[in-house]
């Protein structure tokens, strides 16, 4: 079995772990996304409605920067290794291809 501290398993301590940042994240965002809508639509109209205010400064493209890689990467890698599993798969049905073909001949 698996290893156990205090009557849990290391998989029942890791979803927690999670389950309790997901809560803080989204604790978070509730709290903070009234502001940063007041906050943009403030932007927006000093601006008089163009985008490029949100793109001139470095620390704004900066978190754009972040938060685009935090949506590319988890997809990539996603797609990454599906295809090495895919490539894996392909691997051991040609083995398995291999030893049939062996067997088959070690019978005639």
């Amino acid at each position: 079995m698996g290893y156990v501290h205090n009557g849990r398993s290391r998989l029942a301590r890791l979803c927690d772990e999670a389950f309790w940042l997901l809560v803080v994240g989204m604790a978070i965002g509730f709290i903070l996304g009234d502001f940063a809508e007041k906050s943009l639509n403030q932007s927006l109209a000093i601006s008089l409605g163009s985008a490029s205010i949100l793109f001139t400064r470095p620390i704004s493209l900066i978190i754009i920067a972040i938060i685009v890689a935090g949506i590319i990467f988890p997809i990539w890698s996603a797609h990454r290794t599906r295809e090495h599993d895919d490539r894996r798969l392909t691997e051991r049905q040609q083995l398995l291809r291999q030893t049939t073909k062996e067997r088959i001949k070690d019978r005639f």
